[in-house]
């Protein structure tokens, strides 16, 4: 729930048990959001309302008393956001009117209602700003040409391109590259770690001084880590009891379909510190002795002019000139370090644009370079880079080799111990290995590593690694039984591993455990609130909740925060398509449009297996809920048509017999029984053939009654019974009563009753009326036609004594809706006429044309008979 601060927040009308509670309130920044609990109500009523241009940067909240202390807080509150909050404690119905007095009017807010605890949230927040257009990664080529020219002028060479236009900003970036390349030249470049002492360990190029190998990558360091809500940090009111858990809810659920969410891989956070310690390029002095050299002067000083491009990011300039170098100098002492700028360029390109062929590039770059000086200091790192960078893509086939090239270089520097990363490499070699669907060989080597590797860390990436093995084989069992493994043997080390705790969550959730999974996702929700698949361990646990029997309103609530916390993840737009199908039945027209366009949006953006099917199968719930039983089974019907080997099909039909027989239910109910019997005739040779459901063969017998049809109707209600018969007490009929609106067996005794009586059969309605073992769980029209029958059938027998008695039974017990027994009424009358009994008659002739003063709700055949009647009395 949100919109511009020209909103204004009002209308909190809590209502405590007692009515001296006060409210606690609390308010902190947590992120990049103001965050305003107040707790201790029960319930609750709201709105945003806009107060004119005056108040466009006023929040204002109307509570019952604050406590003290939260009072004396909110008064002293201020932040980046909060100019100051203002407390009037002389509100409309005694309420405390809040003030929150805001700096900008660009702000965002959102709030909700949760319980246990119960407490009311309100997050105050910046709008999200455009972000700023970044510049074209490569230069043209007259600006190329243009650094090209200057350069080759700037260090005395004779070449200059007559074509060449100088600009301004160019020229000026390459002159002051080269007024610096004395002070620059001893000194190391800025942005890389300095260490002092540290001496070149070539001439031409030096490591990062801090890079000693990725041996110590904290997994738990490339994670945003932090709680959401400061409130309720253990997502205690996403908790279930087991009393609250409903097995009806439970078996409901397996009617449903629900998406699996992908695998959460850890990424190459060893890619991410190579990354991040990247080499240092540098050009050392020339002896004095070759200082002298006019031809090595001029290439020493043109490749620092190539370092001082590369470091100033003029991308495009520097290749050209790279590339005019390497011709220029074929033979460079500055050749290696040139190319290894390149592909650093390339890769740089790559990371930008995301082109393949700037990567392939790049690695063919690096390639070429790595062997061509194989004892180079980088070699061994160019080779990781190269394969954690092919591992990242998922080129795992390119990975795999990179890995083997890795293992077999026989080199040694003290700044880069390979032996160290041997464990590591495997590890990654491994998951190369699970990319391209050969699990065997990658749990195997796991499983070595586990075992062998010298450094503990290893020995447990390897060991959390492994239940991902089976996870991606969707063997569920198999997978929970490794996590657990890995917990049991590394407990302290669980929490560096995100991937095991939603894997392990979400394998729980196929397999049934879902009381355990829910606490599963909690969980991990504890430790890693920022991660991007937090949307979809939240949107699970609504579904969870779902599935468990939950109030509405939490899962409502889940799906809100989801949405709310990560909008810009698949899981908060899985989020959004529950809430847009959980709403569609209060939705006006308008909005509904709007909301299925947002849904569409999320279709085209989200890529998950399924995800089309999940959608439609839920807005076709949408349309249900809305009372649309026809858009929802055509809607149903045309994806089923257009996708032959859907692999829930199975459920599509349930759910199409279940619309269609819920719309002629409808409709018989409503005495509508020629749509009833036409939309049965439209699909009676389809999809309700050999459907199985007894609720639409009991409603279509309803239908023919009402039409006249009896003997039809008398012999659907007969097959109806004897499968209720058999069902009874057993499984079956416990589950078929989730997915069918089963009607009760004496509820069909008393259609046959009616039947019968139609047909003149009274002795056999007479049977049917007695086989009816709890009346007072037949609903109020049931009962109402159970005493008018009972009463035609004594009648007939000659029994008006009993006939009378019946009726009077009813009328003495009753304990529903007054209006509803006027017919009893009625039919009490006509027999007391009958026997004599006038002023009775008369009393109960008299109720009917009460009822009808005072509500007006009558039958208008009843009435128009009591008139009748009364008159003749």
């Amino acid at each position: 729930m949100s919109g511009a601060i020209g909103l204004v927040l009002s209308a909190f009308a809590f209502q405590a048990n007692a009515e001296d509670e006060l409210v606690n309130a609390t308010i902190s920044r947590i992120g990049d959001a103001t965050h305003l609990e107040l707790t201790g109500v029960s319930s609750s009523k709201y709105e945003i309302k806009k107060q004119g241009e005056a108040n466009k940067n006023i929040l204002i909240l109307e509570s019952k008393p604050l406590n003290e202390k939260s009072s004396l807080l909110l008064k002293t509150y201020k932040d980046e956001l909060i100019e100051k909050v203002a407390i009037d404690t002389h509100g409309i119905d005694e309420l405390t009117e809040i003030k929150i007095y805001l700096k900008k009017k660009d702000l965002d807010s959102f709030d909700y209602m949760s319980d246990q605890p119960s407490r009311w949230v309100v997050d105050i927040f910046q709008k999200e700003q455009s972000q700023k257009k970044t510049e074209d990664k490569h230069e043209s080529e007259q600006a190329k040409k243009v650094a090209l020219a200057t350069a080759k002028k700037l260090v005395a060479k004779k070449v200059v391109l007559d074509e060449a236009i100088i600009d301004e900003s160019d020229l000026g970036d390459i002159k002051n590259a080269a007024d610096d390349w004395p002070a620059k030249s001893s000194a190391q470049v800025d942005y890389a770690p300095k260490k002092a002492n540290r001496k070149p360990s070539s001439d031409s190029l030096l490591l990062n001084p801090d890079f000693e190998g990725p041996k110590d990558f904290s997994l738990a360091n490339n994670l945003n880590q932090g709680a959401f809500d400061g409130g309720d940090p253990e997502f205690k009111r996403f908790a279930i009891q087991d009393y609250e858990i409903k097995e009806n809810a439970v078996i409901a659920s397996r009617a449903n379909i629900y998406l699996h969410f992908p695998m959460l891989r850890l990424g190459t956070p060893e890619l991410d510190e190579l990354v991040k310690t990247p080499p240092i390029y540098k050009i050392l002095q020339l002896d004095e002795n070759d200082a002298k050299k006019d031809k090595l002067n001029h290439e020493n000083q043109e490749a620092k002019l190539l370092v001082d491009l590369f470091e100033k990011a003029r991308y495009g300039i520097f290749l050209k000139t790279a590339k005019e170098f390497l011709k220029e100098y074929p033979e460079s002492r500055y050749e290696e370090i040139v190319r290894y700028m390149m592909a650093d360029t390339y890769y740089k390109f790559w990371k930008e644009s995301k082109e393949v062929t700037d990567f392939d590039t790049a690695m063919s770059m690096y390639r070429g370079v790595s062997e061509k000086f194989k004892d180079s200091p980088l070699a061994a790192r160019t080779n990781l880079f190269m394969a954690y960078s092919y591992l990242n893509r998922r080129d795992s086939l390119d990975a795999i080799q990179a890995f083997q090239r890795f293992l077999n270089l026989k080199h040694e520097d003290k700044n880069f111990d390979q032996q160290k990363l041997v464990s590591q490499v495997r590890i990654a070699e491994a998951r190369a290995f699970q990319n391209l669907d050969r699990l065997d060989e990658a749990y195997k080597i796991l499983d070595e590593v586990e075992k062998t590797a010298p450094d503990k860390k290893d020995v447990t990436t390897a060991a959390f690694y492994k239940g991902d093995i089976f996870f991606q084989s969707g063997d569920y069992k198999r997978s929970v039984q490794e996590y657990k493994n890995a917990q049991t043997k590394y407990g302290k080390d669980w929490a560096s591993f995100p991937n095991a705790y939603f894997n392990f969550a979400e394998a729980r959730f196929w397999l049934g455990e879902y009381k355990e999974c829910l606490n599963s996702y909690r969980e991990f929700l504890q430790k890693f609130p920022n991660n991007e698949f937090g949307g979809f361990a939240m949107t699970r646990i609504g579904e969870i909740l779902t599935i468990l029997g939950a109030d509405p309103k939490r899962v409502r609530g889940a799906y809100l925060e989801s949405n709310f916390r990560y909008k810009a993840t698949p899981g908060g737009g899985l989020a959004k398509i529950r809430l847009v199908s959980d709403r569609m039945f209060e939705m006006k027209d308008k909005e509904l449009k709007n909301s299925l366009d947002d849904v569409a949006e999320i279709q085209k953006e989200v890529e998950i297996p399924g995800l089309d099917e999940f959608t439609t199968f839920l807005l076709a719930d949408g349309y249900y809920n809305r009372g649309d039983y026809m858009t929802a089974t055509n809607e149903l019907i045309r994806f089923y048509q257009n996708n032959p080997i859907a692999k829930n099909r199975d459920k599509y039909k349930a759910r199409i017999e279940r619309n269609i027989t819920t719309s002629i239910r409808k409709d018989a109910q409503q005495n509508n029984f020629l749509e009833a019997l036409k939309v049965y005739g439209h699909y009676a040779s389809n999809w309700l053939n050999n459907s199985g459901r007894i609720d639409t063969e009991f409603y279509v017998g309803k239908a023919y009654e009402e039409a006249g049809v009896y003997s039809e109707a008398d012999r659907i209600y007969r097959t109806t019974l004897n499968k209720i018969y058999a069902l009874q007490g057993t499984k079956i009929e416990k589950e078929r009563s989730v997915f069918e609106i089963l009607p009760t067996s004496d509820a069909v005794n008393l259609r046959l009753a009616v039947t019968s009586a139609q047909a003149k059969d009274y002795p056999k309605s007479y049977n049917y009326l007695k086989e009816i073992k709890n009346p007072e769980k037949l609903t109020e029209e049931e009962q109402v036609e159970r005493a008018q029958i009972s009463a035609d059938v004594f009648e007939e027998r000659g029994d008006l004594s009993n006939s009378k008695k019946f009726l009077q039974s009813l009328l003495d017990t009753w304990r529903g809706q007054p209006i509803t027994i006027a017919p009893v009424y009625l039919r009490l009358a006509q027999i007391q006429n009958q026997t004599k009994n006038y002023s009775n008659a008369e009393t109960n002739l008299t109720k009917i044309l009460n009822l009808q003063k005072d509500t007006a709700l009558v039958p208008e055949d009843t009435y128009a008979k009591a008139l009748e009647l009364r008159g003749a009395l």
